[in-house]
């Protein structure tokens, strides 16, 4: 067998292995492109190792689970499917109801922790003061957080839809709730003298909680959003958003802690409502005659 014959087999078989694992390789693969660059930010972070802290760069890290849902995607069916993955960011027609949770839920979070923080004693941090440069700030701030983070067409465009045709909402949210969670683990080590700050002072189990809270309710609104990923993205811009705006206790591991536990609050009363929905069909989304996407 020739050389050329030999490499164009390992080619197939490689392509065929993608193919018929497409969730472990979209995993592997957007793990691989983020690691790629996070893992010498933390090495840098200690002088270990020279990482010139650019932007451009700290953004390409950021769209990691994105291009690696671009390449699954085109790898599966080609520019079709790369289309039809894209083509979710421009579903927008989803109801006032939800662009009001997408925009504003997260802020009742942060406000709800940091109303129990002050009930425990702790001092509260300066509150925005209302004013119109107050709402510049609230856009331009939505704004930048969702265009650096690149994160949700990779968990919500391509993971969320396959796994729920597999595994259902329960196995979903256990899955992703896992690996968006060790897909963080090295900015743990970061010593936090990097452009994009570190998390080695939060506590490891209060961010995991978190972040299965964010991922149920993630799940939540991509299901009753028609698979709407400018939903998505919006939604995880917001939760970075309003952290910022109300300038949160993040050095406290109480404040952490309380978070966590209104997120997964949160997270409950959501899918009660949807329970309620589902109990009474002429209040369910598909009554209404929408649909979500496979």
């Amino acid at each position: 067998m020739s050389t050329s014959t030999t490499q164009s087999a390992r080619k197939s078989n490689a392509l065929n292995a993608v193919r018929r694992y497409p969730l472990i390789s979209f995993f592997v693969l957007a793990f691989g492109l983020t690691w790629a660059i996070m893992v010498p930010q933390v090495l840098g972070s200690y002088g270990l190792i020279p990482f010139p802290e650019l932007i451009p760069l700290l953004i390409v890290m950021g769209y990691g689970p994105t291009f690696a849902a671009v390449i699954m995607s085109a790898v599966l069916g080609g520019r079709s499917a790369v289309g039809e993955l894209l083509g979710r960011m421009l579903i927008w027609r989803v109801g006032w109801r939800w662009w009001g949770v997408t925009l504003f839920l997260n802020a009742a979070v942060v406000g709800g922790a940091l109303v129990l923080y002050a009930m425990l004693g702790n001092p509260l941090p300066p509150l925005p003061v209302l004013a119109p440069a107050l709402v510049l700030d609230i856009v331009l701030t939505f704004v930048i957080s969702g265009l650096i983070n690149g994160e949700e067409i990779g968990w919500r465009g391509f993971a969320t839809p396959r796994l729920l045709q597999r595994y259902g909402t329960v196995g979903t949210v256990a899955v992703l709730g896992t690996m968006q969670t060790l897909f963080h683990v090295p900015i743990f080590f970061n010593n936090g003298q990097s452009a994009a700050g570190g998390q080695n002072g939060m506590p490891f189990l209060a961010f995991a909680a978190s972040v299965f809270g964010l991922v149920i309710l993630s799940t939540w609104l991509y299901q009753n959003t028609r698979g709407s990923l400018l939903i998505a993205t919006v939604f995880h811009a917001s939760a970075n958003t309003w952290t910022t705006i109300f300038q949160i206790p993040s050095s406290s591991p109480t404040f952490l802690w309380l978070m966590a536990g209104v997120t997964l609050l949160a997270a409950v009363i959501a899918l009660a409502t949807t329970w309620r929905r589902s109990a009474n069909p002429s209040r369910s989304p598909a009554a209404r005659g929408a649909s979500v996407r496979p």
